[in-house]
């Protein structure tokens, strides 16, 4: 599947002649991790993942880890001074950027739109119910450190086996529960992210580079018709632009 999505990619418009920024948004656990990640190799884009920069962090600093697993907001000013400091580095060396988890307020969405515009934005979306049962059987593996999901979805309209390990995976597979993923973290989580997601949402609609994407199948059936929205949607000549003034 994969060979055959590059190919697609390589041959067609989304092919980009300057590194582009994009964003994906989503609710915790709509899988803006999984599918930025599988994308991201596809167009020679760099993957950017602010929870997975954060929980890494969090091993060694005490008040970010309380703030993760309070499932609370990040105050803007560290997560934009990080955010900036990613792009810089890494503007120069990929063909784009996925933005994933950022940003997470309006007040972020305008800072950032100081400094860099961003090309398009990709809400993934997902109905609520259904995510509160996905993220409540997410589990990641102490020994890949990749993240897996236990639930198997079969509704009308809906679709998405389990994402299990790979037998590739090296070692004894052990499964754990992040805390952030119980399930009163996750309904505090997702209570917190509606009150913050109207503001964004309207701020890049005004700006005409806003695309809803719902997610009705596994990442096997989904990420086909992923890359290909993006083809038809994504500047075809964008460019990582710092703004003067």
């Amino acid at each position: 599947m994969f060979t055959a999505l590059r190919r697609l990619c390589h041959n067609s418009k989304i092919v980009l002649e300057k590194p582009s920024l994009v964003v994906f948004l989503g609710a915790p656990g709509v899988g803006k991790g999984t599918y930025a990640s599988r994308v991201a190799p596809l167009l020679d884009f760099s993957h950017v993942s602010l929870g997975e920069e954060f929980r890494t962090e969090s091993k060694h600093n005490v008040w970010l880890r309380s703030l993760l697993e309070e499932g609370k907001l990040v105050p803007d000013d560290f997560v934009l001074n990080r955010v900036l400091s990613i792009i810089r580095n890494l503007s120069s060396k990929c063909q784009g950027i996925i933005l994933d988890g950022f940003p997470r307020t309006r007040e972020q969405a305008v800072s950032l739109n100081r400094v860099y515009e961003v090309d398009a934005v990709y809400r993934l979306t997902l109905r609520e119910d259904i995510l509160v049962h996905k993220m409540s059987f997410r589990r990641v593996c102490h020994t890949c450190g990749k993240t897996f999901n236990l639930a198997n979805i079969t509704e009308p309209g809906y679709e998405m086996p389990p994402l299990l390990p790979p037998s590739s995976c090296q070692g004894p597979c052990e499964l754990v529960q992040r805390d952030d993923d119980k399930e009163e973290v996750v309904r505090s989580r997702l209570k917190i992210y509606r009150e913050m997601e109207a503001p964004i949402e309207q701020f890049y609609n005004e700006r005409g580079i806003l695309y809803t994407f719902e997610l009705k199948g596994g990442v096997s059936k989904m990420l086909p018709e992923l890359v290909s929205f993006m083809s038809k949607t994504l500047p075809n000549h964008c460019s990582l632009r710092r703004i003067s003034g």
